[in-house]
């Protein structure tokens, strides 16, 4: 699944980028941007908002400590079972 929808994703979290670096959050907000953009962009590959929600909080601080791409991959990957 994430192999299929690679070139999908790639084109999504660069057009979320392009829209939050117009209007950088401060840092503070740094995980609550993170977690608004990646349940926009989980949420527009289609899967329903209750198990986005479930994934990223099941999510490590790890993986909040990185990008957009890290944090949208690894729910991808929780979301698909494969832990």
């Amino acid at each position: 699944m994430v192999v299929k929808l690679k070139g999908k994703l790639e084109d999504l979290t660069s057009e979320i980028e392009v829209v939050s670096h117009a209007g950088a959050p401060p840092r503070g907000t740094k995980n609550r941007q993170l977690r608004s953009e990646a349940q926009t962009a989980l949420s527009h590959l289609g899967f329903r908002s209750q198990e986005v929600e479930r994934v990223l909080n099941e999510l490590g601080e790890e993986i909040w400590a990185g990008d957009l791409q890290l944090v949208i991959k690894q729910a991808l990957n929780n979301l698909s079972g494969n832990l």
